[in-house]
């Protein structure tokens, strides 16, 4: 194990019912877990809730965040990931499994932006109690992943309209290179600053002059339409949570404008 944090470090449960119930629930991940590595799962489940460090630690997370709890005893495998290789490595994995490299179906694209999300929450929260990441990179590492998945939400939205001949995508390798569309983050996002329960404060600007639409709608309604898809890939709740919260409404008059202004006006 390579990231044990210091159980003098981490915090104290504050439900202690909670921390307990939680260490029952851990103890039968060996009975739950499937797939191949079912035995190393279950050897590791065993193993650390049998370590002073790894035992503190499960405390610490079941006794006061039932959304870690909730992370943990979903996806055993990514506290091993963590504990085994350090939250960087699992975060990398995050990132790179959902990147705007590739065409992806809309319900591809929700699931594994949760499953990321879920992953990139995990190992930023057990760096951030453990003492080893400070403020800076804790929120730097939650924007970071905001703005690819805002990424990879456009990028399969207009792979999607690409691929139904509603327009020709200028760079079929990165759709939103030149797809003549700006999602400018604001706020906390806008400054790199986001926190764990942040929502994200967007402003979508369009250039059609950019795009080669072949569709039905005009090319503003095409963008509007992309942006709402967008914000539902992004916050609709599934059986695996939501990504996150996105609101549009700093765009000037947002009661009568629509979510894509013209940048040209």
């Amino acid at each position: 194990m390579t990231f044990l944090p210091d159980p003098q470090c981490l915090p104290k449960a504050g439900d202690k019912a909670a921390a307990e119930t939680g260490l029952a629930a851990w103890a039968e991940i060996g009975t739950r877990a499937e797939g191949t590595d079912r035995n190393d799962i279950a050897a590791f489940a065993r193993d650390f809730a049998g370590d002073p460090a790894g035992r503190a630690l499960l405390t610490a997370l079941f006794g006061n965040s039932p959304y870690l709890s909730q992370c943990v005893l979903q996806d055993a495998p990514a506290l091993k990931r963590i504990i085994e290789d350090g939250p960087d490595a699992l975060i990398e994995d995050a990132m790179a499994d959902a990147a705007p490299d590739r065409p992806r179906a809309e319900s591809e694209t929700m699931i594994a932006l949760r499953r990321a999300k879920r992953h990139v929450a995990l190992a930023t929260a057990i760096a951030d109690i453990a003492g080893a990441w400070n403020l800076n990179k804790v929120t730097q590492t939650l924007s970071r992943f905001a703005d690819q998945a805002v990424g990879t939400a456009l990028a399969t939205l207009l792979w999607q309209a690409g691929n139904q001949g509603e327009v020709a995508l200028a760079d079929e390798d990165d759709p939103a290179a030149k797809a003549g569309l700006f999602i400018l983050g604001l706020g906390k996002l806008g400054a790199h600053e986001l926190n764990y329960s942040s929502d994200i404060d967007l402003i979508a600007l369009y250039d059609a002059e950019r795009l080669t639409y072949t569709g039905r709608q005009s090319p503003p309604q095409f963008y509007i339409r992309i942006v709402q898809g967008m914000v539902k890939i992004l916050e609709t709740r599934t059986r695996d949570g939501y990504v996150f919260r996105t609101d549009l409404r700093l765009r000037p008059d947002p009661g009568s404008t629509p979510v894509a202004v013209s940048a040209q006006g």
